[in-house]
């Protein structure tokens, strides 16, 4: 979760504190989030001390805070993680309940003047499509007739 979320933070002095109104015209310099910043300051230069081995001062690369890269323990957990969630989002899919109007089959299939290929083509789109396939049964003959040629000149099929 560091690694999401580690550097979310304002800090500084845009950094507000959460008893501070939001909106309101307050003083930054005053903020008590500026003294954990220098401490998180000074920490960071004892940490590249330490690295450092002991050098003191000076200007150069090893002044600078390095980066943090993910671990082959981190890219395990995150990928673990990644698939859990991903499962979860399939298994919320697959709960879906379809509703299918029970006339919506033989008003489709029944057809005549159209192949059988070209009307479970129209079938399959009116299964995915619940609003369409509603309108169609609500659709008298004449117009059903003239929804099914348009839609099949779309989709090829003569």
């Amino acid at each position: 979760m560091e690694v999401i979320f580690g550097n979310g933070c304002a800090t500084g002095k845009y950094a507000m504190g959460s008893g501070e109104a939001l909106g309101s015209a307050s003083d930054f310099a005053e903020s008590s989030l500026k003294h954990l910043d220098d401490d998180l300051g000074k920490m960071f230069e004892e940490v590249g001390k330490k690295q450092d081995g002991g050098a003191g001062g000076g200007t150069g690369v090893g002044n600078k805070r390095k980066r943090s890269s993910l671990t082959d323990e981190d890219i395990t957990i995150m990928t673990g993680m990644t698939a859990a969630v991903n499962n979860v989002a399939d298994a919320i899919r697959d709960t879906k309940v379809v509703e299918v109007h029970p006339d919506l089959y033989q008003s489709v299939m029944f057809m005549p003047g159209f192949s059988e290929e070209a009307l479970i083509v129209a079938y399959s789109h009116l299964l995915d499509n619940k609003n369409q396939g509603i309108a169609f049964i609500e659709m008298n003959q004449s117009h059903r007739v003239l929804w099914l040629r348009t839609f099949l000149a779309k989709h090829y099929y003569p």
